[in-house]
């Protein structure tokens, strides 16, 4: 039986992350897998914010994914007009990888996506890596 297993790929942003966070949950809820990816910085705020002994009722249905956003200081990462052309050029390598080890290597395959509507440039990477792997 194929369990399903969804890709989460939201802008870093606490006003994009925490949407898609709360949709992962609900849908987890429904025994989907979610692989829910953001930046290492988000990852370090999210993680900072949580209780000391924080316990997840989602731990085995959610993993969390972290990939680096390009910035070099945080005067980058806050200004989302520099932030956001490093995202284009650094994130659909990482994104492409992500999605390639899991094909390979999960016994779970990713069965859909869902991109932030900001991230659309991921939508190739993601379009033609599902598409080779359904021929």
């Amino acid at each position: 039986m194929v369990i399903p297993h969804a890709l989460f790929i939201p802008l870093c942003g606490q006003g994009h992350v925490a949407p898609l966070m709360e949709l992962s949950h609900h849908l987890a809820d429904q025994d989907v897998l979610i692989t829910f990816v953001y930046t290492e910085f988000i990852h370090k705020y999210v993680m900072a914010v949580l209780p000391e002994n924080f316990c997840s009722n989602y731990s085995g249905r959610i993993r969390l994914v972290t990939i680096p956003d390009g910035a070099v200081n945080d005067e980058e990462r806050l200004n989302l007009s520099k932030l956001f052309p490093l995202l284009q050029y650094n994130t659909p390598s990482f994104i492409e990888e992500l999605i390639l080890n899991t094909i390979e290597k999960e016994e779970h395959k990713i069965t859909f996506v869902i991109v932030d509507g900001t991230m659309g440039f991921l939508d190739p990477v993601v379009t033609l890596l599902f598409y080779d792997c359904m021929e």
